[in-house]
């Protein structure tokens, strides 16, 4: 009657302790056997043996009765037979007196297959596998002998294939959960095929020249770790390695660790690596993610804490949140290079490809596994991006990551092999980057702005940028930023990166955006550093302005030798060195809100720094709708020559105007105004050096004509040593006037010759229309300014005496020595909104050598 139980009772002798096989109540030698619904009782050993065969064995029960020894184990295989033990139960109630569950021993030659179910267990006691294939089938939970402990063993030529699944995963445990059970061996030409399991509470598992594959895999409590050796290989995918204690992952002698979306937590760090390698070892683990004490990444604030390894391994990208714990991340897809590794000779390569997903994409950044930064990549409203990295020499590992707005991330790879020198170790000296002026810009207009660094040696440069606003891109190719502004009443503050592969340099611009005509806005950033006796020569530079620009300052004394203009013009010859605050304000003729920044002036007591460097440079003002066949060359020194000039900033372009490759500006410049602009310039050596400069342009209706012939100067400069005020400058301009020319009490009236420039804040006399006077004493110093306006004619008159000038024509090539010269000294005079287009003065010089220097000029 199969719907009833039956009765197998007093199975086996009484022998203590009983005799392998012969004392169970069943006992089976390659046969098929079928046992179902069978109550063992008052076994004296086994319940029910088997070695080799078939069986299936369901709802059967061996309960745990002592009339004598009792039983021993519910039911067991041994190794030993002919044939391949194929084992199916489901049901039981196995508990045995000693060994509860299906107990396994001994050693397999011919093959095992075992499938549990429904709540039984398999009890591992000492077990070899060789030249035989072993199959656990899912759901099957394991329990390794920790009370005597047995160890499993797998010979050369066999295969352990543990094959769970999702639901239904293989577990592996210690029995009686008292000791940590051996672990699994895996011999020389043994394989292992782990898919969905867990196993837990092991010493240590080690591989000794075999393989072993695993997808899916949990490790807990490695009481020593896990060991390659002797060519060893193991390959894994979405393993986690947790609470390794004494020792983590170790791969020596030759082997190979391989690992993509693996977790490491939990573990004994920094007093353990949880991986390590030696020089003959190699490991390639991307896509991880390494719960380290100072983060999600395998490299810890000392080095060494979650990894040890050598210079041909590759432990990247890694995971910026564990796997499991994201909803909806976004899709990264590397697209170029398609293949790895990619060869190139080049220091930096290019990385393309899309990113996609369900949400918004907020950033991508691509990142070299040798370097800590990471570069900044934004992508295209279609999701293409294009990113560019340095390269070290020989393999980089390079990873892109993709987040969207809840934070979830995801990441690509790619390895690229230098053949070439690679950005080596950086610069020997650090890289300095041209300030990005905050600038103030209207809804609708698009802002575009280049950023430059520099180097004194020869290095490789990589730019990005953070916070570019939405619908925006930053070109790494060009280093340039473009966006228009959508929306008033929001300030945007956009960081921009440089780095040689370990330097980084950055700097920070904030642009806002108003819905109506901008106020005048200070564009100069930050003041150069000067050096004690080295002429010094500075330009602030004003934006959105409305006509001239008057500048004032705060209370501030310069270091001796410099003075400060109205016109925005720092100048002179450092006597001391220090450092000084200057609080600078700009006001437009529009009398509306100024412009204030503060800025830090730093006089060195040293001589400037070796390498390419770029002088200060006037460039002459010029007029709107004119052509300009050769305006001006810039100049540069102590580096390599030739050089190689380009515009960083490319406002000349926006304006009409091109800076040709050896430095020389020329065009027709479109746009009235003073324009900041930033030309860099290169040497043979790859140094480089940047500059910011201004090119004014006049509007023609706005143009002083010079009269011909009607213009005079006249020069003295006393060379005697210990002189304090060394010279005198006096000008007489006689210009025709533009139509409708006027001048108010509250004009400003600037001239300029060479590097000195002479300016009166107050007016001193003024008859409205026709006269303008302005006069000022400064001790030893006098100064004066006469503008006079008559039908078709305005004549101007500068006048400067008692004033250090031993030092600002000699940038111009006027010479401290005996004999007669001549020398062409740039000169330009505005009053109010009109101005004179810079044109050279020939100037007819005597000197007597420490005496005196006495020139004229007529033109």
């Amino acid at each position: 009657d199969v719907y009833k139980r039956q009765r197998l009772v007093r199975g086996g002798g009484t022998a203590l302790p009983p005799p392998a096989y012969s004392n169970a109540v069943v006992f089976a030698r390659e046969a098929s056997v079928v046992i179902s619904n069978t109550v063992i009782e008052e076994a004296h050993g086994d319940g029910c043996a088997f070695m080799g065969g078939e069986v299936v064995f369901v709802e059967n029960v061996s309960p745990s009765r002592l009339p004598g020894y009792g039983c021993y184990a519910g039911a067991a295989l041994y190794g030993g037979g002919r044939q391949a033990t194929v084992w199916r139960s489901a049901g039981n109630v196995l508990t045995g007196g000693v060994r509860g569950g299906v107990w396994v021993e001994g050693e397999f030659s011919a093959g095992l297959d075992v499938s549990l179910r429904d709540g039984d267990i398999l009890h591992i006691g000492e077990l070899r596998v060789s030249n035989a294939w072993w199959v656990i089938r899912e759901g099957t939970r394991v329990g390794v002998n920790d009370f005597a402990p047995g160890c499993v063993t797998m010979k050369g030529g066999s295969l352990l294939r543990c094959e769970g699944s999702a639901d239904a995963p293989v577990v592996w445990s210690n029995y009686y959960k008292v000791n940590p059970w051996p672990g699994i061996r895996w011999l020389p030409g043994s394989t292992g095929i782990l898919t969905h399991v867990q196993i837990s509470c092991a010493v240590k598992h080690c591989v000794s020249n075999g393989h072993v594959e695993a997808r899916n895999v949990v490790f807990t409590g490695l009481h020593t770790g896990y060991e390659l050796s002797e060519r060893a290989s193991f390959v894994g995918e979405r393993v986690v390695f947790q609470g390794m204690v004494n020792s983590g992952v170790r791969v020596l002698s030759g082997s190979r660790l391989y690992l993509r979306q693996s977790l490491f937590y939990g573990n004994n760090a920094p007093y353990i690596a949880s991986v390590e390698n030696d020089e003959k070892s190699s490991v390639d683990a991307r896509f991880c993610w390494w719960n380290a004490k100072d983060g999600p990444y395998p490299f810890g604030k000392y080095g060494n804490e979650t990894v040890t390894t050598n210079a041909g391994s590759v432990y990247f990208p890694w995971l910026l949140a564990a796997p499991g714990t994201q909803t909806n991340p976004p899709e990264v897809r590397i697209t170029a290079p398609a293949v790895e590794p990619y060869e190139t000779s080049e220091a930096q390569v290019w990385l393309e490809g899309t990113v996609v997903d369900d949400g918004q994409i907020v950033s991508v950044v691509v990142q070299n596994a040798a370097s800590p930064q990471r570069v900044q990549v934004v992508p295209g409203v279609d999701g293409q991006w294009r990113g560019q990295i340095w390269l070290y020499r020989g393999m980089n590992a390079l990873a892109v990551y993709a987040y969207d707005e809840q934070g979830n991330v995801s990441v690509d790879a790619r390895l690229v092999k230098c053949v070439g020198a690679g950005v080596g170790q950086g610069s020997r000296r650090p890289l300095s980057m041209a300030p990005m002026p905050n600038r103030t810009v209207r809804v609708g207009e698009l802002v575009r702005v280049r950023c430059v660094a520099t180097s004194p040696d020869s290095c490789v440069i990589t730019y990005w940028a953070e916070g570019v606003p939405a619908g925006g891109v930053f070109d790494q190719e060009l280093r340039e930023l473009r966006f228009v502004a959508a929306q008033a009443g929001v300030a945007h503050a956009i960081t921009f990166y440089a780095c040689d592969g370990k330097n980084v340099v950055k700097t920070t611009m904030i642009v806002d955006v108003v819905a109506k005509d901008p106020p005048v806005s200070i564009l100069t950033k930050a003041l150069p550093r000067g050096y004690r006796l080295y002429p010094y020569t500075y330009r602030l530079i004003a934006d959105h302005a409305v006509g001239p620009v008057t500048w004032t300052f705060g209370d501030v004394k310069l270091p001796d030798g410099l003075v400060i203009s109205r016109a925005g013009v720092i100048s002179g010859v450092p006597l001391r060195h220090g450092t000084v605050s200057i609080r600078a304000v700009a006001q437009d003729t529009r009398q509306g809100p100024a412009a204030t920044n503060v800025y830090t002036l730093e006089i060195l007591n040293d001589m400037p720094t070796n390498g390419i460097y770029i002088p200060f440079q006037q460039l002459p003002i010029c007029l709107s709708g004119t052509t300009y066949r050769s305006l001006a060359t810039l100049v540069a020194t102590n580096g390599l020559a030739p050089y190689q000039w380009y515009d960083a900033s490319d406002v000349l372009g926006e304006i009409g105007m091109t800076m040709e490759s050896n430095g020389m500006v020329w065009g027709t410049p479109t746009v009235a105004g003073v324009h900041g602009w930033v030309p860099v310039v290169r040497d043979q050596s790859n140094g480089t050096a940047y500059a910011e400069l201004a090119l004014p342009v006049v509007a023609p209706q706005y143009q002083l004509q010079r009269m011909v012939g009607l213009c005079k100067g006249k020069l003295l400069i006393n060379r005697v040593p210990g002189s304090q005020h060394k010279g005198s400058i006096v000008l007489k301009f006689y210009f025709t006037p533009p139509a409708g020319f006027t001048f108010s009490q509250k004009s400003p009236a600037v001239a300029q010759l060479g590097l000195t420039q002479i300016t009166v804040p107050n007016a001193y006399k003024y008859v409205p229309g026709l006269q303008l006077v302005f006069k000022k004493r400064e001790g030893l110093k006098s100064t004066s300014i006469t503008i006079k306006n008559a039908p078709g004619v305005v004549r101007a008159s500068f006048a400067v005496k008692g004033v250090n000038l031993n030092y600002d024509f000699a940038a111009f090539g006027l010479e401290n020595k005996s004999g007669a010269g001549t020398v062409r000294i740039p000169i330009w005079v505005r009053i109010g909104d009109y101005e004179m287009a810079t044109e050279l003065m020939p100037l007819q010089y005597v000197t007597m050598a420490n005496k005196v220097t006495k020139g004229k000029a007529v033109w």
